[in-house]
């Protein structure tokens, strides 16, 4: 079901209660990357007639916390090719772009991406243990 926005208004909910009261005003930007963090949201802000931030415990934050697990995530588990890149500067700090990668032939992700967006499991045990264990790492 689709849900429509009114682009007036936005309502944002953050896991991190020092981005909240960075926000507003109660704590100051001290490093140089939040500082840009901090304007950047200040300059969208602008653009809407009503703005609220407000912290939401990651118990209540699903995706907040599974990018929370994602970060820190072992990746030796992943196959050859699959290609993980550590940017060497945050995407505040200059030029940022996006690839699009298309996996034709199947490969470990596929069984994930089918249990999180049908529900659906391998047939086998072990595989289905798997799928339910990593899965919340991952959101589509």
């Amino acid at each position: 079901m689709a849900h429509k926005m009114n682009i007036s208004q936005l309502c944002a909910y953050v896991d991190s209660q020092l981005v909240a009261n960075q926000f507003n005003g109660s704590f100051e930007a001290h490093e140089l990357s939040m500082q840009k963090y901090l304007k950047l949201v200040q300059d969208s802000v602008e653009k809407f007639e009503f703005f609220e931030l407000s912290q939401v415990s990651r118990s209540q934050n699903k995706k907040a916390d599974a990018l929370r697990k994602f970060a820190a995530l072992e990746f030796s588990h992943f196959q050859k090719q699959v290609w993980v890149e550590e940017l060497p500067n945050k995407s505040i700090d200059g030029s940022l772009f996006v690839a699009t990668i298309e996996e034709v032939a199947p490969n470990w992700m596929d069984p994930i991406v089918n249990y999180l967006r049908n529900d659906a499991l391998p047939e086998d045990k072990k595989k289905a243990h798997l799928v339910r264990e990593r899965s919340p790492m991952y959101v589509i």
